[in-house]
């Protein structure tokens, strides 16, 4: 007899929406290999649409847990409102005693939790330690938030974020042609965009010259854009937010992923990035540290550095066969990524979260 799929309420930001989370979240609900109820409990809107979606949210929640009566749930967490919108999913599914799984995104996570008043920071937490198992995104959160929660790390599951693996990834091409530098993130100063126009500006004329940037995200845009026209001018293009099948496209034309972010945590567009063979150029910011190992597999920039970031931009712009080897080596680290095996492991959790709460 075949062995019964899993019952799955899931809660986190709208999949259609833009970032990291919701990318995540998509790929959860194509791959999951299990009977998935989604709800939405952010999407960009008015704050009074949020709040409207935030309330109907826990509505749904409530009546699923209920009546579906799921085998697990699992809830997709940031920061800041998040540790509220998301956590009360937590606290409906403990009253309901359903087990469930929280899965940690937030870069600032900590900063956010740290500022809550005494009493909300409390009750945060007695919320947030009710789950049966808390995934995070690298080794590092896994001290970060035990401290926070006051949770033994037993508890924890370290799981990087995963990535669909394009079948055939076009050759990266070398000699002396253009080099397309590719920037995907939220436009601000947190992810390091305006570090990049900088360090492209101060490139060598005859670097410089064979660098194309190409910076996609939400924020900053017309800001960027003026401050790229100014600096740059053609050689840079400011695209706005990218929908997947757009995104597809400039990974597949770039050669360069350039992210030297202030603080993140473990970004979607990096792993995208590496699974087409780009070059990585980023900080340590989150755990991208734990994924690119400067020269072998990318290159490693200082955060708040334009200076750094123009060095290792030069270096792989310039050196065609040092990025042909950092490409290929990317590629292949990509693989551990790779969706299918993570959702196993994933339901493998879901599994024992079950089991622990019979």
């Amino acid at each position: 007899m075949a062995e019964r799929r899993l019952r799955v309420l899931m809660a986190g930001p709208d999949p259609a929406g833009m970032g990291g989370m919701e990318t995540a979240a998509a790929l959860f609900l194509r791959h999951a290999d299990a009977d998935v109820r989604y709800v939405s409990t952010y999407r960009a809107a008015g704050a009074v649409g949020r709040l409207r979606l935030w309330l109907q949210a826990w509505a749904q929640v409530a009546v699923a847990l209920v009546r579906d009566r799921p085998d697990v749930v699992h809830v997709h967490l940031s920061e800041r409102l998040s540790i509220f919108r998301d956590g009360g999913v937590l606290a409906l599914a403990r009253l309901a005693r359903v087990p469930a799984v929280l899965h940690c995104h937030g870069a600032e996570f900590e900063p956010s939790f740290l500022a809550l008043p005494g009493p909300l920071r409390k009750a945060a937490r007695a919320v947030l330690r009710s789950a049966s198992a808390v995934l995070v995104l690298g080794e590092r959160w896994v001290e970060r938030y035990a401290e926070l929660l006051d949770l033994p790390r037993e508890r924890f599951t370290m799981l990087y974020n995963p990535v669909e693996l394009p079948a055939d990834p076009p050759a990266r091409q070398s000699g002396e042609g253009p080099v397309r530098v590719l920037f995907l993130g939220r436009l601000g100063p947190r992810k390091g965009v305006y570090d990049v126009v900088k360090a492209c500006a101060a490139l060598p004329a005859e670097v410089r010259g064979r660098v194309e940037l190409r910076i996609g995200g939400d924020g900053d845009v017309a800001a960027l854009s003026d401050l790229c026209r100014a600096e740059l001018g053609p050689a840079a293009s400011v695209l706005g937010w990218l929908d997947p099948a757009a995104k597809a496209a400039e990974l597949a034309a770039a050669d360069v992923f350039v992210l030297p972010s202030h603080d993140d945590g473990l970004p979607m567009a990096l792993l995208e990035a590496m699974a087409w063979g780009l070059v990585p150029v980023v900080s340590t910011a989150g755990a991208m540290g734990e994924v690119v190992r400067d020269g072998t597999n990318g290159l490693i920039v200082r955060a708040g550095d334009p200076a750094d970031v123009e060095a290792a931009l030069r270096r792989v712009v310039a050196d065609d066969a040092l990025r042909a080897e950092l490409s290929r080596a990317a590629r292949a680290d990509a693989e551990s990524f790779a969706v299918g095996p993570y959702m196993d492991s994933v339901r493998a959790l879901w599994t024992q979260a079950v089991g622990s709460r019979r």
